[in-house]
């Protein structure tokens, strides 16, 4: 196929044309692809909002059940059949808070989840997990370092107590004398 060589400058702009076509499929592919976990990311945050607001409710919930359980304990007048009313409605709201609390951890779960999904899909998960373990290798290393400090002063303190009481010790004798002398 020798013969039906192009003129350099012809052939070069067909390449051209060729690497445009193919970069323009491959920016639209891109572009839908971005699309689509654009709106997987707005799908996510709105599923997000829904949780964060059942989160306040069952934590409202939550509150109020212990609300209730502290009242029953609380309440006034001892009796027989007061005390067995007490004891069944403090069971029963014990029983719902312990129920909102559980049902309170499985929906903070879940927002951890789709917190990482959307990081994820965004493309924070890794900067955010690396900030964490930063500031918690951070207040790690402070924390080792004020325990530190404090053992040292211990030790500190320690080694200066013959120091001080040497000082006391000549302290208490000097004013013996003084108290001599200014008695004669």
């Amino acid at each position: 196929m020798s013969f039906l060589k192009l003129p350099l400058p012809l052939a070069s702009l067909f390449r051209r044309i060729r690497n445009l076509s193919s970069s323009t499929a491959l920016t639209i592919r891109t572009n839908r692809t971005a699309d689509k976990n654009q709106q997987t990311v707005e799908d996510l945050r709105l599923h997000m909002a829904r949780i964060d607001h059942e989160i306040r409710d069952t934590q409202h919930n939550y509150i109020a059940a212990q609300a209730v359980s502290i009242r029953t304990q609380l309440s006034g007048p001892n009796g027989f059949w007061l005390n067995l009313q007490k004891r069944r409605h403090y069971s029963e709201a014990q029983g719902s808070a312990q129920w909102h609390w559980h049902h309170l951890q499985e929906l903070i779960k879940i927002r951890i989840r789709l917190n990482q999904q959307i990081d994820r899909l965004t493309g924070q998960l890794w900067p955010k997990r690396i900030r964490f373990w930063f500031t918690l290798f951070s207040l790690l290393l402070f924390g080792l370092a004020g325990l530190g400090l404090l053992f040292l002063s211990l030790i500190t303190a320690i080694y200066l107590i013959p120091v001080w009481l040497s000082m006391l010790l000549i302290y208490y004798i000097l004013t013996k004398r003084a108290n001599k002398l200014s008695q004669r």
